[in-house]
């Protein structure tokens, strides 16, 4: 299976586990770059895939990692990390926070995304909001996950600018439209 096929595998595997995030899983627009590490996103609804690094991933751990990433943008952890501002140092201890956030909510069933964070592993109890995590939860040893600037607002490298017409990503209007619709089908699933 191609790159691109594993990549669509995934999406589906996502949208068919998780119906009420496939808006956001449709939205987004997937990237091809080697820097990344695995896979990242930013706040246009881009998800930069390192295809080198995935390579032996399962369907499964690809269609987590979309998941966790749409968590990410649902929850507005980017502009959630300016208003509390978060520093270049602590950047790591709010990326294992807003993990936290997303995992506990993640079907038991399925595999949390690599070297994510869970509450436990931050010392505190599930259903929490990632800013609680933030603040009372106990940081990582040698945690190096970065889930990109869709996790903390803080431009990453492998980030291309908005402007770029041929991967322009999602504006502000339509991401507000993607949260709505999302809601609206999360609150119809349960």
């Amino acid at each position: 299976m191609s790159s691109e096929e594993r990549m669509v595998a995934a999406r589906l595997w996502a949208a068919y586990k998780y119906p009420y995030l496939a808006s956001a899983l449709f939205a987004m627009r997937f990237i091809s770059d080697e820097t990344v590490g695995g896979v990242a996103g930013d706040e246009y609804f881009r998800i930069y895939v390192d295809h080198e690094e995935t390579h032996d991933w399962e369907v499964e751990t690809l269609g987590v990692e979309l998941v966790h990433q749409v968590g990410h943008l649902l929850r507005g952890h980017a502009s959630r990390a300016r208003e509390i501002g978060i520093q270049q140092a602590e950047l790591t201890h709010w990326i294992d926070a807003s993990d936290a956030e997303i995992n506990d909510d993640l079907d038991a069933d399925h595999p949390l995304p690599v070297d994510a964070a869970s509450p436990d592993e931050l010392g505190m109890p599930d259903s929490l909001f990632g800013e609680e995590y933030f603040y009372k939860g106990t940081p990582r040893i040698a945690s190096s996950r970065d889930c990109g600037s869709s996790a903390h607002g803080s431009p990453r490298s492998w980030d291309k600018p908005y402007a770029d017409d041929n991967d322009r990503g999602i504006g502000s209007e339509e991401r507000d439209l993607i949260k709505r619709r999302v809601a609206s089908e999360t609150v119809a699933h349960y």
